[in-house]
């Protein structure tokens, strides 16, 4: 964060990771909350590392209490519904078919990945990829901290987890972050309207924000936005997502 580079980064982060859930409205249907993430993160990750089952992405997202293994089932089956998971061809039981994660889904990705490269570039000291494999192997990285050593990022950030546990939430929270601290605010209805979700869902999550002290109303309180502390500890959060992927991208052994 004392790196000068560090500004350019940060309004580069906010601005483009909100645009790429902009560009198609399947992007918060699928890789809208923290569940979905870690879904999507353990798909990418074991198919890569030699095949992946819904019984493993059950173990390790539930097994971590990122999501119910009712809810990792659930969000499977709207996956395939989507067509971003197929099962593999032959017989199988349920739980134990192979999953291919392919689709419109590894393109959309593969253009997160390149917002990710792009923002912690200053501090990646070699070219990177942005392609199918490298996003596998930054999942893969992650998968395995969370999976063996536990190491979850969110892990005393309440504001980040609770937003990232909500459809849409992280998208909405970016969206604040790139606003200028002395902007006029966004407006629920704008945010309803560039997310897919309803004024009512959105209002909910602002008012239980606005709660917990990490959102403030402005002027005729029709436009809102982070207040100063949530703004300063959102650029820590930020400082961290951005190291977490510079370690994953540098890191080349088992890949």
């Amino acid at each position: 964060m004392r790196d000068r580079r560090f500004d350019n980064a940060f309004h580069s982060f906010c601005a483009d990771i909100p645009a790429w859930f902009r560009q198609d409205p399947r992007r918060v249907a699928v890789f809208g909350d923290a569940g979905q993430v870690s879904v999507v993160a353990s798909g990418f990750a074991l198919q890569a590392d030699g095949g992946v089952t819904r019984a493993r992405i059950i173990a390790i997202v539930s097994g971590n209490g990122l999501a119910s293994a009712r809810r990792v089932r659930a969000i499977c089956d709207n996956m395939e519904r989507l067509g971003v998971v197929a099962p593999a061809p032959g017989r199988h039981g349920y739980r134990d078919k192979p999953l291919c994660f392919g689709g419109w889904l590894e393109t959309a990705l593969v253009d997160w990945l390149e917002i990710l490269v792009r923002a912690a570039a200053p501090w990646i000291d070699r070219t990177v990829p942005i392609d199918a494999a490298t996003l596998a192997r930054l999942f893969y990285h992650r998968v395995d901290a969370l999976d063996r050593h536990g190491f979850d990022l969110a892990a005393g950030w309440p504001e980040i987890r609770f937003f990232q546990e909500h459809e849409a939430g992280y998208a909405i929270l970016l969206d604040l972050a790139s606003q200028d601290a002395g902007s006029p605010g966004v407006s629920r209805k704008g945010l309803s309207r560039a997310y897919g979700v309803s004024r009512f869902y959105v209002a909910g999550l602002i008012a239980r924000a606005e709660e917990r002290g990490w959102i403030e109303s402005k002027g005729d309180r029709r436009a809102i936005s982070l207040t100063p502390a949530t703004r300063s500890r959102l650029r820590q959060w930020i400082a961290r997502e951005l190291a977490a992927v510079v370690v994953a991208l540098e890191t080349e052994r088992r890949y």
